[in-house]
């Protein structure tokens, strides 16, 4: 987003260090990677827990910034190109995001929930490209700094900001909220995850407050489907539209119909006094829930059933979200970017009853992280819930393995439960069981880098 170098004096009450010759007056956009620099950049010197910004300033010049947001004056001597010295880098890239969102015109939705967030961003970012220029957070970059970038990041003649916002810690919520003001706000689901940091006052009422940072007339969006959370947006604020996957009544509602020969699964949809039937590359209720979420913003926002039925056929999901392909003799659901208690249990939900003696379901799963008291718990129900899928085999990498067996046992689990740490292993055991068809899924904490098994795994079974 181009702004004036006096826009950035006046937003973040810095002070001017200015070169002797002559220099641009205005920037065209932002960044904090000195290795990712654009032309006629703002480069902020961010001092994170390993690096510090402030050293990349000759670099970051040498790429092609043309100023600098600094604590203190990173150069000796004569200043190359303007800097502009601030108490907080970090603040001051906040309170430059938020001058951003006041002065563009486009309608910005906020998305968060646990679990599908940048699958729904993704999803609810192509559905708008029909009604006009969108603008979104690059990857899952959801955190106050990358929201803060992505916004930065926009060209400002968008129709659409869709961005996502994750939080873990009880303050993220507000820090968050008063950068984007959403328009809309949408909540996707809730359930246990980063419980070590929101568990004081619980998932549900966190993720409600984005409600309470949305503009006057913002209407909120919010799965019917958690208790909790439907508890907590009526006492928040008045007003909001439902959807779900589990009441019939709700006028946005969705169904699962089926799965067609490329892995990819059919849905009906209700949407107000429209029905929609689409086919995208999910699979179950899991999936549903990020079709109908995507779909209600879209129809609220004027885009038409015959464009909401195209482009989620056409949807290009994240990599390593809920990704459904064959390959081979496998249909393969490969979710394997993060995981807590609520994407798990969906997952597990959505593929089991895919299975049959013919097609054996094969589980590659891992820890879940961040889950602080509860952990041992979850892990025992996700035990419990693998036992029930009837599964072959399930490898497992990192630990509380051990409460997953006793999940497993309380189960009646007849299947085989391998542990594996490396590649290696994991194709080893592969090997060793003869796996030659079937189902599989890869799920589990980011940490655990699940992916490097999906990438194993289609070595081992030929050409994608």
């Amino acid at each position: 987003m181009r702004l004036s170098l006096d826009t950035i004096l006046s937003v973040t009450g810095g002070t001017l260090v200015a070169p002797t010759t002559g220099y641009n007056s205005y920037i065209d956009g932002v960044s904090i990677d000195s290795r990712a620099i654009t032309t006629n950049s703002l480069f902020i010197c961010i001092s994170g827990n390993i690096t510090d910004g402030h050293n990349f300033v000759l670099k970051a010049v040498e790429e092609g910034a043309s100023a600098i947001l600094a604590s203190h004056n990173p150069f000796e001597g004569e200043v190359p190109v303007p800097v502009i010295l601030v108490p907080d880098t970090l603040n001051g890239l906040k309170v430059l995001a938020q001058a951003a969102r006041k002065m563009t015109k486009a309608k910005v939705i906020g998305i968060t929930g646990t679990a599908g967030k940048t699958t729904v961003k993704e999803l609810v970012a192509q559905l708008l490209t029909s009604k006009g220029k969108v603008a979104k957070n690059y990857l899952n970059f959801n955190t106050q700094i990358g929201m803060s970038f992505s916004i930065l990041a926009a060209q400002g003649d968008e129709d659409f900001w869709v961005m996502e916002v994750g939080i873990s810690n009880p303050q993220d919520m507000e820090e968050l909220g008063t950068i984007l003001t959403p328009d809309i706000a949408l909540i996707i689901n809730v359930g246990p995850g980063h419980l070590s940091g929101l568990n004081k006052q619980g998932v549900a009422y966190h993720k409600a407050q984005l409600l309470r940072y949305m503009k006057d007339e913002g209407l909120g969006i919010v799965s019917l489907d958690y208790p909790d959370l439907v508890k907590e947006v009526k006492e928040l604020r008045s007003g909001s539209l439902f959807f779900s996957v589990l009441d019939n009544q709700c006028r946005y509602y969705s169904k699962y119909t089926g799965i067609v020969e490329n892995g990819y699964g059919t849905y009906r949809l209700w949407l107000d006094d429209d029905i929609v039937d689409v086919t995208s590359p999910f699979l179950g209720n899991f999936g549903m829930e990020s079709v109908l979420a995507s779909a209600t913003i879209a129809h609220k926002l004027g885009v038409s059933s015959d464009s909401i039925k195209q482009q989620l056929f056409q949807a290009i999901l994240p990599q390593n979200r809920f990704s459904c392909f064959t390959h081979g003799n496998w249909l393969c659901i490969d979710d394997s970017y993060n995981a807590n208690p609520l994407s798990m249990n969906a997952v597990i939900e959505s593929t089991y009853k895919l299975s049959d003696e013919k097609k054996p379901l094969v589980y590659v799963l891992g820890e879940m992280l961040e889950l602080g008291d509860s952990s041992e718990a979850e892990h025992e129900k996700i035990g419990k819930k693998l036992a029930q899928t009837g599964a072959s085999i399930i490898f497992w990498k990192g630990g509380m393995i051990d409460n997953v067996l006793i999940g497993l046992k309380g189960g009646g689990f007849k299947g085989i439960l391998e542990k594996i740490s490396t590649e290696q292993e994991f194709q080893s055991l592969f090997l060793k069981h003869r796996l030659d068809e079937g189902i599989i899924v890869f799920k589990g904490s980011r940490s655990n880098k699940m992916e490097v098994f999906v990438d194993v795994f289609m070595k081992l079974v030929g050409t994608k």
